[in-house]
Protein backbone atom coordinates (compact mmCIF):
# COMPACT_ATOMS: atom_id res chain seq x y z
CA UNK A 1 0.00 0.00 0.00
CA UNK A 2 1.60 3.21 -1.16
CA UNK A 3 1.10 6.74 0.08
CA UNK A 4 -1.67 7.46 -2.44
CA UNK A 5 -3.75 4.52 -1.23
CA UNK A 6 -3.31 5.64 2.36
CA UNK A 7 -4.38 9.16 1.41
CA UNK A 8 -7.43 7.85 -0.45
CA UNK A 9 -8.38 5.66 2.53
CA UNK A 10 -8.16 8.60 4.95
CA UNK A 11 -10.17 10.77 2.57
CA UNK A 12 -12.93 8.18 2.32
CA UNK A 13 -13.08 7.75 6.11
CA UNK A 14 -13.48 11.50 6.58
CA UNK A 15 -16.08 11.77 3.82
CA UNK A 16 -18.11 8.84 5.16
CA UNK A 17 -18.07 10.39 8.65
CA UNK A 18 -19.20 13.74 7.27
CA UNK A 19 -21.91 12.03 5.22
CA UNK A 20 -23.28 10.32 8.33
CA UNK A 21 -23.31 13.65 10.18
CA UNK A 22 -25.04 15.31 7.23
CA UNK A 23 -27.75 12.64 7.19
CA UNK A 24 -28.22 13.06 10.93
CA UNK A 25 -28.61 16.80 10.44
CA UNK A 26 -31.19 16.24 7.70
CA UNK A 27 -33.28 13.98 9.94
CA UNK A 28 -32.95 16.34 12.92
CA UNK A 29 -34.00 19.32 10.77
CA UNK A 30 -37.05 17.52 9.41
CA UNK A 31 -37.99 16.35 12.92
CA UNK A 32 -37.66 19.85 14.34
CA UNK A 33 -39.73 21.35 11.53
CA UNK A 34 -42.55 18.85 12.07
CA UNK A 35 -42.41 19.31 15.83
CA UNK A 36 -42.42 23.09 15.45
CA UNK A 37 -45.59 22.98 13.38
CA UNK A 38 -47.24 20.75 15.97
CA UNK A 39 -46.22 22.90 18.93
CA UNK A 40 -46.86 26.30 17.35
CA UNK A 41 -50.50 26.40 18.45
CA UNK A 42 -49.54 25.40 21.99
CA UNK A 43 -46.88 28.12 22.14
CA UNK A 44 -49.32 30.76 20.89
CA UNK A 45 -51.88 29.64 23.45
CA UNK A 46 -49.36 29.86 26.30
CA UNK A 47 -48.30 33.34 25.23
CA UNK A 48 -51.89 34.61 25.18
CA UNK A 49 -52.55 32.94 28.55
CA UNK A 50 -49.54 34.60 30.17
CA UNK A 51 -50.47 38.00 28.75
CA UNK A 52 -54.05 37.62 30.03
CA UNK A 53 -52.71 36.74 33.49
CA UNK A 54 -50.46 39.79 33.50
CA UNK A 55 -53.38 41.96 32.40
CA UNK A 56 -55.47 40.63 35.31
CA UNK A 57 -52.61 41.24 37.77
CA UNK A 58 -52.28 44.79 36.50
CA UNK A 59 -55.92 45.47 37.32
CA UNK A 60 -55.73 44.18 40.90
CA UNK A 61 -56.06 46.64 43.76
CA UNK A 62 -54.54 44.67 46.61
CA UNK A 63 -50.76 44.69 46.97
CA UNK A 64 -50.76 41.27 48.59
CA UNK A 65 -52.77 39.81 45.69
CA UNK A 66 -50.33 41.29 43.17
CA UNK A 67 -47.36 39.85 45.05
CA UNK A 68 -49.05 36.45 45.36
CA UNK A 69 -49.92 36.28 41.65
CA UNK A 70 -46.40 37.27 40.61
CA UNK A 71 -44.89 34.61 42.87
CA UNK A 72 -47.21 31.98 41.40
CA UNK A 73 -46.11 33.00 37.89
CA UNK A 74 -42.46 32.70 38.94
CA UNK A 75 -43.06 29.18 40.24
CA UNK A 76 -44.94 28.24 37.07
CA UNK A 77 -42.14 29.40 34.77
CA UNK A 78 -39.20 28.28 36.90
CA UNK A 79 -38.85 24.69 35.70
CA UNK A 80 -40.42 25.02 32.23
CA UNK A 81 -38.23 24.83 29.14
CA UNK A 82 -40.45 26.28 26.40
CA UNK A 83 -39.89 29.75 25.00
CA UNK A 84 -42.70 31.77 26.63
CA UNK A 85 -41.98 30.36 30.08
CA UNK A 86 -38.25 31.03 29.69
CA UNK A 87 -38.74 34.65 28.61
CA UNK A 88 -41.43 35.39 31.21
CA UNK A 89 -39.32 33.85 33.96
CA UNK A 90 -36.36 35.99 32.95
CA UNK A 91 -38.56 39.11 32.95
CA UNK A 92 -39.99 38.33 36.38
CA UNK A 93 -36.64 37.63 38.02
CA UNK A 94 -34.51 40.29 36.32
CA UNK A 95 -34.99 43.79 34.98
CA UNK A 96 -34.48 43.33 31.23
CA UNK A 97 -34.52 45.92 28.48
CA UNK A 98 -35.10 45.07 24.81
CA UNK A 99 -31.42 44.33 24.20
CA UNK A 100 -31.37 41.95 27.17
CA UNK A 101 -34.57 40.31 25.88
CA UNK A 102 -32.89 39.71 22.52
CA UNK A 103 -29.88 38.19 24.31
CA UNK A 104 -32.12 35.90 26.36
CA UNK A 105 -33.99 34.81 23.22
CA UNK A 106 -30.68 34.14 21.45
CA UNK A 107 -29.53 31.94 24.35
CA UNK A 108 -32.82 30.03 24.24
CA UNK A 109 -32.59 29.56 20.46
CA UNK A 110 -29.03 28.25 20.76
CA UNK A 111 -30.23 25.78 23.38
CA UNK A 112 -32.99 24.63 21.00
CA UNK A 113 -30.85 24.05 17.92
CA UNK A 114 -27.96 22.62 19.93
CA UNK A 115 -25.22 23.76 17.54
CA UNK A 116 -26.87 22.20 14.48
CA UNK A 117 -26.49 25.34 12.35
CA UNK A 118 -22.81 25.73 13.25
CA UNK A 119 -22.24 22.07 12.41
CA UNK A 120 -24.03 22.54 9.07
CA UNK A 121 -21.82 25.51 8.23
CA UNK A 122 -18.68 23.60 9.25
CA UNK A 123 -19.55 20.57 7.12
CA UNK A 124 -20.59 22.75 4.19
CA UNK A 125 -17.18 24.42 4.28
CA UNK A 126 -15.00 21.37 4.90
CA UNK A 127 -16.86 18.77 2.80
CA UNK A 128 -15.83 20.17 -0.61
CA UNK A 129 -12.29 20.70 0.65
CA UNK A 130 -12.00 17.04 1.68
CA UNK A 131 -13.48 16.05 -1.68
CA UNK A 132 -10.92 18.24 -3.43
CA UNK A 133 -8.17 16.57 -1.43
CA UNK A 134 -9.49 13.17 -2.57
CA UNK A 135 -9.52 14.40 -6.16
CA UNK A 136 -5.91 15.48 -5.86
CA UNK A 137 -4.90 12.13 -4.34
CA UNK A 138 -6.80 10.17 -7.02
CA UNK A 139 -5.29 12.12 -9.90
CA UNK A 140 -1.78 11.79 -8.51
CA UNK A 141 -2.29 8.06 -7.98
CA UNK A 142 -3.57 7.67 -11.54
CA UNK A 143 -0.58 9.54 -12.94
CA UNK A 144 1.82 7.45 -10.87
CA UNK A 145 0.18 4.21 -11.98
CA UNK A 146 0.05 5.39 -15.60
CA UNK A 147 3.79 6.01 -15.54
CA UNK A 148 4.64 2.61 -14.04
CA UNK A 149 1.93 0.23 -15.23
CA UNK A 150 0.54 1.66 -18.42
CA UNK A 151 -0.66 -1.78 -19.51
CA UNK A 152 -3.24 -2.06 -16.68
CA UNK A 153 -6.05 0.46 -17.39
CA UNK A 154 -8.18 -0.82 -14.48
CA UNK A 155 -5.83 0.67 -11.89
CA UNK A 156 -5.80 3.99 -13.71
CA UNK A 157 -9.60 3.97 -13.96
CA UNK A 158 -9.91 3.15 -10.25
CA UNK A 159 -7.76 6.12 -9.31
CA UNK A 160 -9.74 8.47 -11.57
CA UNK A 161 -13.01 7.12 -10.17
CA UNK A 162 -11.74 7.86 -6.67
CA UNK A 163 -10.94 11.42 -7.74
CA UNK A 164 -14.41 11.95 -9.24
CA UNK A 165 -16.40 10.25 -6.47
CA UNK A 166 -14.68 12.12 -3.65
CA UNK A 167 -15.51 15.41 -5.34
CA UNK A 168 -19.15 14.40 -5.79
CA UNK A 169 -19.47 13.26 -2.17
CA UNK A 170 -17.94 16.52 -0.93
CA UNK A 171 -20.37 18.55 -3.05
CA UNK A 172 -23.29 16.43 -1.80
CA UNK A 173 -22.29 17.06 1.83
CA UNK A 174 -22.16 20.82 1.25
CA UNK A 175 -25.50 20.82 -0.58
CA UNK A 176 -27.25 18.74 2.08
CA UNK A 177 -25.95 20.82 4.98
CA UNK A 178 -26.76 24.15 3.33
CA UNK A 179 -30.26 22.91 2.43
CA UNK A 180 -30.92 21.80 6.01
CA UNK A 181 -29.63 25.09 7.43
CA UNK A 182 -31.38 27.42 4.97
CA UNK A 183 -34.65 25.55 4.43
CA UNK A 184 -35.36 23.76 7.71
CA UNK A 185 -33.57 25.33 10.68
CA UNK A 186 -33.19 29.03 9.96
CA UNK A 187 -36.78 29.88 8.88
CA UNK A 188 -38.30 28.15 11.90
CA UNK A 189 -35.80 29.66 14.32
CA UNK A 190 -36.27 33.17 12.90
CA UNK A 191 -40.04 32.86 13.21
CA UNK A 192 -39.66 31.65 16.79
CA UNK A 193 -37.33 34.55 17.60
CA UNK A 194 -39.81 37.11 16.22
CA UNK A 195 -42.73 35.62 18.15
CA UNK A 196 -40.75 35.44 21.39
CA UNK A 197 -39.51 39.00 20.99
CA UNK A 198 -43.03 40.34 20.46
CA UNK A 199 -44.21 38.36 23.49
CA UNK A 200 -41.26 39.59 25.55
CA UNK A 201 -41.91 43.24 24.70
CA UNK A 202 -45.62 42.95 25.55
CA UNK A 203 -44.90 41.11 28.81
CA UNK A 204 -42.19 43.63 29.69
CA UNK A 205 -44.70 46.47 29.37
CA UNK A 206 -47.17 44.77 31.70
CA UNK A 207 -44.52 43.81 34.24
CA UNK A 208 -43.03 47.31 34.26
CA UNK A 209 -46.45 48.84 34.92
CA UNK A 210 -47.18 46.29 37.65
CA UNK A 211 -43.84 46.88 39.38
CA UNK A 212 -44.22 50.66 39.17
CA UNK A 213 -47.70 50.46 40.64
CA UNK A 214 -46.53 48.03 43.30
CA UNK A 215 -43.63 50.32 44.27
CA UNK A 216 -45.87 53.42 44.25
CA UNK A 217 -48.39 51.74 46.52
CA UNK A 218 -45.61 50.59 48.81
CA UNK A 219 -44.15 54.10 49.01
CA UNK A 220 -47.57 55.67 49.60
CA UNK A 221 -48.30 53.10 52.29
CA UNK A 222 -45.05 53.88 54.02
CA UNK A 223 -45.69 57.58 53.77
CA UNK A 224 -49.19 57.21 55.22
CA UNK A 225 -47.79 55.03 57.99
CA UNK A 226 -45.12 57.63 58.74
CA UNK A 227 -47.69 60.43 58.68
CA UNK A 228 -49.98 58.57 61.04
CA UNK A 229 -47.05 57.82 63.30
CA UNK A 230 -45.97 61.46 63.31
CA UNK A 231 -49.52 62.63 63.98
CA UNK A 232 -49.86 60.21 66.86
CA UNK A 233 -46.57 61.43 68.28
CA UNK A 234 -47.73 65.05 67.93
CA UNK A 235 -51.03 64.22 69.63
CA UNK A 236 -49.25 62.52 72.48
CA UNK A 237 -46.93 65.49 72.88
CA UNK A 238 -49.84 67.94 72.89
CA UNK A 239 -51.70 65.84 75.41
CA UNK A 240 -48.68 65.64 77.67
CA UNK A 241 -48.15 69.39 77.38
CA UNK A 242 -51.77 70.07 78.19
CA UNK A 243 -51.71 67.76 81.17
CA UNK A 244 -48.47 69.35 82.34
CA UNK A 245 -50.03 72.83 82.15
CA UNK A 246 -53.01 71.76 84.24
CA UNK A 247 -50.80 70.25 86.91
CA UNK A 248 -48.72 73.40 87.17
CA UNK A 249 -51.80 75.57 87.33
CA UNK A 250 -53.44 73.49 90.06
CA UNK A 251 -50.46 73.48 92.38
CA UNK A 252 -50.88 76.37 94.82
CA UNK A 253 -48.16 77.10 97.31
CA UNK A 254 -49.33 76.94 100.86
CA UNK A 255 -48.69 79.98 102.97
CA UNK A 256 -48.32 79.85 106.66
Amino acid sequence: MNIYNIGALITWIVLITQSILALALVFSGVSYRLQQRRLQLETTRRQSTFLDQLKVIKQLNSTSDIHQRLESLKKETRFASDGPCYILGALLTRNLDQAAIETAIQIHIEAIEGGAIRLCIFLARTGPLVGLAGTFVGVQSALAIFGKEANDPRLVGSSFSTAVLTSLVGVWIAFACLSVSRLLWEPSLKKTMVELFEFGVAAQSYIRDIKERFSDETISGRQSHDNSRNSSQCDSKSLSAASGGRSVGTIVPRTL
